[in-house]
């Protein structure tokens, strides 16, 4: 399954901007990706945030930020030079 973190601007003249998070495997890991890095960024910023996000799967799903982080804590996250 693959995850993205939708950036919705506050204002309506800037564009929606979409990151991949990553893709998880069947053994219950994910290779992380920029997405993954932004995703970090507002759970430790989330109180001075600028914009609204959603994260959605492949297939449009969404996922509150709470019950997406109960996904994470199960799987193993491989980022970039581990």
């Amino acid at each position: 399954m693959t995850y993205y973190l939708k950036i919705i601007p506050l204002l309506t003249k800037t564009k929606v901007i979409i990151y991949k998070i990553g893709n998880m495997t069947l053994g219950g890991t994910m290779l992380a990706e920029q997405g993954w890095n932004m995703l970090k960024k507002i759970i430790y910023n989330y109180e001075d945030l600028t914009f609204n996000f959603e994260i959605i799967d492949e297939n449009s799903k969404k996922y509150q930020l709470d019950n997406f982080i109960e996904i994470l804590e199960k799987i193993k996250i491989i980022e970039q030079g581990d």
